[in-house]
């Protein structure tokens, strides 16, 4: 965000760090008291890092503490937020369902789906789009009153990326897949030439797998292969 790269590390307790997108230089660091996994979520005023019963909120461009959000227990692992209009949806501190939070104050503003969103939602203005037991739902922001699912080729395992109009999905036989974010249609589908794991966020064995969308593209790691897709343009 704003030419500034954020990851989190783990050791005696937990370290935040901001490098620059430039040329790498260390900018600050932050510490934290948690578990060894989970990757930061970004806003314009904030950097979350979420964490079992522990959820922070740093200034992104001096590190200095913003909100700490504590339940009282203590836990490792962690599993990344998902920030959206204000909100951040924490899915490790609470069991079936995952927090949200008030960006701004850190207080609890509600609940949302079931069974820790495994993996990390979709997040619109008004929608969310969820994986469970291999399908791709739909619902409102609490990821409840579903209008749509899509099962693709019933294998379905990465996390959703909503890329305009389209949430994309990629099954672990290596088929992608675009879907209309409003009826759930299939608009595309593309072959990776190798099988796609979802995300462990269980394990440090290996670093998390996700596609990702920029600037016209769509990447998508698949075994030791990493493919591109054009999505606009000619």
């Amino acid at each position: 965000m704003n030419g500034i790269v954020y990851v989190a590390g783990s050791g005696s307790g937990g370290t935040l760090y901001a490098v620059s997108e430039t040329d790498g230089q260390l900018l600050w660091t932050a510490s934290m008291n948690v578990g060894d996994q989970s990757a930061p979520a970004v806003s314009e005023d904030g950097v979350f890092v979420s964490y079992p019963c522990r959820t922070y909120k740093f200034a992104p461009l001096t590190g200095g503490s913003v909100w700490h959000n504590s339940t009282g227990c203590s836990g490792g692992g962690g599993k990344t937020a998902a920030y959206a209009n204000g909100n951040l949806y924490v899915r490790d501190d609470t069991s079936p369902v995952g927090t949200i939070l008030n960006a701004t104050t850190g207080n609890k503003s509600g609940e949302f789906g079931s069974t820790a969103m495994i993996p990390i939602p979709a997040l619109g203005a008004t929608r969310s789009y969820f994986l469970v037991g291999g399908v791709l739902q739909e619902g409102d922001l609490l990821g409840q009153n579903s209008a749509w699912s899509f099962s693709g080729s019933g294998t379905l395992v990465t996390a959703p990326i909503l890329v305009k109009d389209w949430v994309i999905m990629a099954s672990s036989a290596g088929t992608v897949f675009a879907v209309d974010s409003a009826t759930g249609t299939q608009v595309w589908s593309g072959s990776a030439g190798a099988s796609i794991s979802g995300p462990d966020e269980h394990n440090v064995s290996a670093p998390l797998s996700g596609m990702a969308a920029g600037e016209g593209y769509l990447l998508v790691p698949a075994g030791s292969r990493l493919v591109a897709w054009k999505l606009i343009g000619p």
